[in-house]
């Protein structure tokens, strides 16, 4: 998985180089939140809770350019909303996975910014 160079420049630029790896950690954590949100509600089949940590995955991922995990939120979010279960369940599981990959390449950003 690779970070959109552009969308991580624009918040340097937006919130600073001191600020940066602060808002990279909070990101981290809040991508691992919702990744656990999400594997619950994925396991109790829950499409409101899967559209609902999908959506918010789907700013914080595209806010820090991590644009596949974005993507993939993006259309998890609409199965969900549009009732489509088994889309949206799919959807879901891969966007678990991208999420945990999306830490980790944050967190490298991260160090990488130091």
């Amino acid at each position: 998985m690779e970070i959109n160079t552009q969308a991580l420049q624009q918040l340097r630029s937006d919130v600073g180089d001191e600020v940066l790896p602060m808002i990279l950690d909070r990101f981290c954590e809040e991508l691992g939140q919702r990744a656990d949100s999400l594997r619950e509600a994925l396991a109790a089949s829950d499409l409101k809770g899967i559209g609902l940590h999908a959506h918010s995955v789907k700013s914080t991922a595209r806010t820090c350019g991590l644009d596949e995990v974005a993507d993939c939120a993006a259309l998890t979010e609409s199965a969900a909303r549009e009732s489509r279960t088994e889309d949206a369940l799919r959807n879901a599981g891969h966007l678990v996975e991208l999420s945990v990959k999306g830490v980790s390449v944050l967190e490298a950003a991260r160090s990488g910014s130091d």
